[in-house]
């Protein structure tokens, strides 16, 4: 089994509920193990969405999430929207 670091920088992840390619379970479990290690995670899940749609979909929050971070503004911790 392969154990990454838990990141220092904020994360941003959205992901498609139903992404064929990417299965969103495992996503959704390093970002739970990010989050009880103390990384700022900022989760956001497109339900009506599959892989291609979720880059549409999802572009604009990680621009504003950027755009954010370049501000010096604190990043939104969302470690709790993290379905199981």
């Amino acid at each position: 089994m392969n154990r990454l670091g838990v990141p220092t920088a904020p994360v941003y992840e959205y992901h498609a509920r139903y992404d064929q390619m990417a299965p969103v379970r495992p996503a959704r479990a390093v970002l739970r193990n990010y989050c009880r290690a103390g990384a700022v995670v900022e989760y956001r899940e497109a339900l009506a969405a599959e892989h291609l749609s979720e880059m549409v979909l999802g572009a604009p929050g990680a621009v504003a999430f950027l755009d954010r971070m370049f501000q010096g503004r604190a990043p939104v911790d969302r470690c709790g929207a993290i379905p199981r």
